[in-house]
């Protein structure tokens, strides 16, 4: 929970910007590392962005615990800490979340390598 408030995440004030004006860095994924080819630099963009869209439509509490979980590697308790929820609703969140990204990758890649299978 951030300090001064009594739980911003249940009265929805807790934004990116909140969390970094606690001192908590807020990415969406981790900087691109140890990519040498060009196809790889592309495929990594590509992935970025495909992930980046199928984010943005998720809400504010899912999007916020999936980037402090799996981007951010925090631990879940840090989590239910910082965010003032419990572990089970903590565990909720993130597999929904987790589920909804995947269906939608699933879906961009399938229809990508379709679209490349018809050149």
């Amino acid at each position: 929970m951030l300090p001064g408030s009594a739980c911003p995440y249940r009265t929805g004030e807790l934004t990116r910007d909140m969390l970094t004006a606690q001192g908590f860095e807020i990415t969406l994924l981790p900087a691109l590392t140890d990519v040498d080819q060009v196809d790889d630099v592309a495929a990594v963009a590509e992935m970025r962005a495909a992930l980046a869209a199928a984010m943005t439509d998720l809400p504010d509490r899912s999007r916020i615990v999936l980037t402090l979980r799996d981007a951010e590697d925090y631990s879940s308790g840090e989590v239910c800490a910082l965010l003032g929820i419990t572990a089970v609703s903590q565990r909720v969140i993130l597999h929904r979340a987790r589920a909804t990204v995947r269906s939608r990758l699933e879906t961009y890649f399938t229809t990508t390598g379709e679209a490349y299978a018809r050149r």
